[in-house]
């Protein structure tokens, strides 16, 4: 616990001097949202939320997948073509927890055209055989798109989510 958030007896007992000040200082909470929005409030009485992959983006100009792609990001990979990629979630929601996408930048689903066809199909063969060496093909497994904020989409880059190793409840959120 740092100093600063201990009450005035606390900081009385260690010694530590507090200031004498009678507004008590800003206070700037997190909370969790979906996937990777927060919520940032100053004396709770102003508001703002952030969705850190798109802050993200619009700083660098680039995708948290597309560094990964570039390799300029670590990831845990386990499926690497010409034109996908396979890796480990860094935040798993099951024992197996792999996302795929495809090394073309397409926003999500909803952004696909009808050239992108093949490759969309490619992307589903593949989170298919990566399941199978995963070893999920017996006891089943799940394949998710999240597209847009409602869906629950917290990178703007198409990704599949292969989920398995455990049951999976349904209806999911």
């Amino acid at each position: 616990m740092g100093v600063s958030s201990l009450p005035s007896p606390q900081c009385a007992q260690r010694g530590l001097s507090v200031p004498a000040v009678a507004s008590r200082p800003e206070k700037i909470e997190f909370s969790s949202k979906p996937e990777s929005e927060y919520s940032l409030s100053q004396n709770r009485s102003r508001k703002k939320t952030f969705n850190f992959s798109s802050e993200f983006r619009s700083i660098t100009g680039m995708t948290i997948f597309k560094k990964i792609i570039d390799s300029e990001v670590p990831a845990d990979i386990v499926y690497d073509d010409e034109d996908c990629l396979a890796f480990r979630d860094v935040n798993p929601q099951a024992p197996i927890h792999i996302l795929v996408i495809p090394k073309k930048e397409i926003a999500s689903l909803e952004g696909a055209g009808r050239e992108d066809q093949r490759l969309l199909g490619h992307l589903l063969l593949k989170v298919a055989e990566i399941a199978r060496d995963q070893g999920l093909e017996a006891d089943g497994y799940r394949v998710v798109a999240n597209i847009g904020r409602n869906g629950g989409q917290s990178v703007d880059h198409l990704h599949f989510h292969l989920l398995g190793g455990r049951s999976l409840s349904w209806p999911p959120g």
